[in-house]
């Protein structure tokens, strides 16, 4: 069976059709297996999205498992193999591009055409040549590291200041305020703070602030997430006050997040906005992280 190619004219005939798996859910030799959003009883997908993610988190996708995976059945997937393993796997729908990963990095089946219709599409760095230049320069670019030591030492935190569990029922608009502080284009309302309490991979106890001893303010906040199905920890929100920059207060809580995770998981994963190997992916460099992964985001 070719491969399937979703791009220029057959875009629309993709839109027409339903694809299903066959039989078997994982495919041999360069046989694919295709499903549509509406079989969301096959789990071969996933289950070889999952192996290949274990083996290198941040080449595979662009965020935490849990994130793609609690929305797999909204999207068209393709899985092809050779004898022995897995060797594309991508997953799409007429708005999304949110996965494409090869064992061979230089194939990319899907056209820029197809990359600039969606309304969002994810690709790694790898994959950008095969994208006109100025189509580049209009996505937004994330890194993504991962760690998978455990921390050695005590968080360090400096004298003057002390961490203290968030009251996750009452101090949801504190936080709200607390992040929307560290940022001039983003700040997430007290709903959707409070809503981070329903994902399925919340832990109460990796909602931690730092606060002044003297004052009693609260100077810097993390939020973790923890998918004890995989054994992954992810770093969602690490902020400190601007005016509190430089004292070491970031690492600490890091550190903290890290010690309270603990031997629960395997590794743990962060990402951000890229700005240069000096700016906030160097900081998690310090804390120990790994990897130089990059994802660009294009936006209809």
């Amino acid at each position: 069976m070719p491969v399937l190619d979703p791009s220029d004219g057959e875009r629309k005939a993709i839109r027409s059709r339903s694809f299903y798996a066959q039989s078997s859910p994982r495919c041999s030799g360069t046989v694919l297996d295709v499903t549509d959003p509406a079989d969301s009883t096959d789990h071969g997908f996933r289950d070889a999205l999952l192996d290949v993610y274990l083996e290198n988190p941040s080449r595979t996708l662009s965020t935490a498992f849990w994130k793609f995976g609690s929305r797999l059945d909204e999207f068209r997937t393709v899985v092809e193999t050779d004898d022995v393993r897995v060797t594309r796997l991508s997953a799409w729908n007429e708005d999304e591009l949110q996965v494409h990963w090869t064992r061979d990095r230089d194939r990319f089946p899907f056209s820029p055409a197809f990359v600039a219709e969606s309304n969002l599409a994810v690709v790694h760095d790898d994959y950008l040549r095969h994208l006109p230049e100025r189509m580049v320069g209009t996505a937004e670019p994330f890194f993504r590291m991962e760690r998978r030591r455990r921390p050695h030492s005590s968080p360090n935190l400096p004298s003057g200041y002390r961490f203290q569990d968030v009251d996750v029922e009452r101090e949801t608009d504190e936080l709200s305020e607390l992040i929307s502080r560290c940022y001039d284009d983003l700040g997430p309302d007290s709903e959707t703070v409070a809503q981070w309490t329903e994902h399925p991979v919340f832990e109460e106890d990796l909602w931690v602030w730092i606060v002044e001893r003297e004052t009693g303010d609260y100077v810097g906040a993390g939020v973790a997430e923890l998918d004890a199905g995989i054994r992954e920890a992810s770093l969602e929100w690490i902020q400190v006050l601007p005016r509190y920059h430089g004292e070491g207060l970031g690492r600490a809580l890091v550190r903290e997040l890290l010690r309270r995770v603990g031997g629960r998981v395997a590794f743990t994963t962060v990402s951000g906005r890229y700005d240069g190997d000096k700016g906030l992916k160097a900081f998690y460099e310090r804390c120990g992280f790994q990897g130089d992964d990059i994802w660009w985001v294009f936006r209809d």
